[in-house]
């Protein structure tokens, strides 16, 4: 569980981004309390778990719009 945790912590410090003030989980990973808070700690931040099973459109969704913020709006 730590060795996610940490890959999942050195894939958003290489986006260059700044701490994420939340994290939302969804899947069956966010079902387990303790991975939920290994998640918390080694990301230094809250962590907030899906009552439903999946949500991978919702995770692209998110993704899209942080990409057309950061590179489309600006412009």
């Amino acid at each position: 569980m730590e060795g996610v945790a940490f890959s999942l912590h050195h894939c958003f410090e290489s986006t260059g981004q700044t701490k994420p003030g939340q994290i939302f989980l969804t899947g069956g990973g966010s079902k387990n309390g303790l991975w939920c808070v290994i998640i918390a700690n080694i990301m230094g931040t809250t962590i907030t778990a899906s009552e439903e099973s999946d949500h991978g459109l919702w995770g692209l969704h998110k993704l899209a719009q942080w990409q057309l913020a950061r590179w489309v709006l600006p412009n």
